[in-house]
């Protein structure tokens, strides 16, 4: 939908036609229209995260774990169903969050570093924010962060997200094929289930 231009010659113009009951209701519409119409565009491009995190009404920030909201942290991953179990102080260092306007914690993600490789891990976000981008802007936030500590391959274990980290590049690999490294995490070792998916990407430094 575009305005008509011919029935609108000035800004003056404008104003008027906007003061009255018919022109906000055209303006809500065309507004409606325009938001529907990038959201399209944006998907067909696969590009809908940075769509979300262009858009004025989306005001989400992502920010590095600090020590003080651990246990609002851990109350995320345990009513995501996620193991914290072996989640240490030191462990959560290469941690992130994400905070909504109100300051409130509404996603998290985090990563074990060993050597060139590293464990995605305990990537939740609340409920109300699910399907929004919020998970996919913490992946690539955590995995920007792998790239600037020197990391070239992530792998990661899953019961339920092997779609979503599919759409995100990652490939499904065998469990008895990841480094020794990453073989004798907790997660790997004790925690997740055998059940669970196993998948790996190559970080791309050239993006």
């Amino acid at each position: 939908m575009t305005w008509p231009r011919s029935a609108l010659p000035d800004p003056f113009s404008r104003y008027l036609f906007l003061t009255t009951e018919a022109g906000r209701n055209l303006a809500i519409q065309v507004l409606f229209c325009r938001q529907q119409k990038e959201r399209q565009w944006a998907h067909q491009l696969n590009i809908s995260t940075y769509y979300e995190e262009n858009c004025m009404y989306n005001p989400i920030n992502m920010e590095n774990f600090s020590i003080k909201d651990k246990e609002k942290v851990l109350d995320l991953l345990n009513r995501s169903e996620l193991p914290t179990e072996d989640l240490a102080d030191e462990k959560m260092n290469n941690f992130m969050v994400a905070r909504n306007k109100d300051d409130s914690i509404i996603g998290v993600i985090g990563i074990e570093m060993y050597q060139e490789n590293g464990l995605l891990r305990s990537l939740a976000v609340h409920h109300a924010y699910r399907k929004k981008g919020v998970g996919g802007r913490l992946t690539r936030k955590i995995e920007s962060f792998a790239m600037q500590k020197g990391l070239k391959t992530l792998y990661l274990l899953t019961m339920t997200a092997a779609d979503f980290f599919s759409k995100m590049g990652y490939e499904v690999t065998q469990r008895n094929k990841v480094p020794k490294s990453i073989e004798q995490t907790e997660e790997f070792k004790n925690i997740c289930p055998v059940s669970a998916a196993c998948l790996f990407k190559v970080l791309d430094y050239d993006e």
